[in-house]
């Protein structure tokens, strides 16, 4: 006479494609991470980037026409690394300073005049507000 259940194994082969099935649909219920659409995401994303590839401290300068441009600080004679314009920006003239280790932060006298947008140093992103 054999006894009615489940075996060990079968549990676990169980609870393992239950975990499974959880992970692949779990995201789908979790809510989306916000896009940053502001208009200073590109030239951020530019300047993170540059900093990081070349090794060194980049300057992001902004204008409060919306121009800006990215200059590198061991190569200030090379002239711009990066420029463009942008079509949303309201604010102060600005200097972002990127590191290389891809972290950034308005420079000494942004910050004395109260900066710029919100700004996480360490992603480099713009804060939402």
């Amino acid at each position: 006479m054999t006894e009615a259940g489940f075996t060990l194994v079968e549990i676990i082969v169980v609870l393992v494609v239950m975990v499974i099935a959880v992970g692949v649909v779990a995201p789908a219920f979790l809510p989306p991470e916000p896009a940053d659409t502001t208009a200073l995401a590109e030239p951020l994303r530019v300047a993170r980037r540059l900093a990081l590839t070349r090794g060194e401290t980049v300057y992001l300068d902004l204008t409060p026409s919306g121009d800006w441009s990215v200059q590198g600080g061991s190569s200030l004679s090379e002239g711009a690394l990066a420029r463009g314009r942008v079509d949303r920006y309201d604010g102060p003239a600005a200097t972002i300073v990127a590191s290389p280790l891809g972290t950034c932060a308005y420079d000494i006298q942004t910050a004395a005049n109260g900066g710029g947008v919100p700004l996480d140093p360490l992603s480099c992103t713009l804060e939402q507000p």
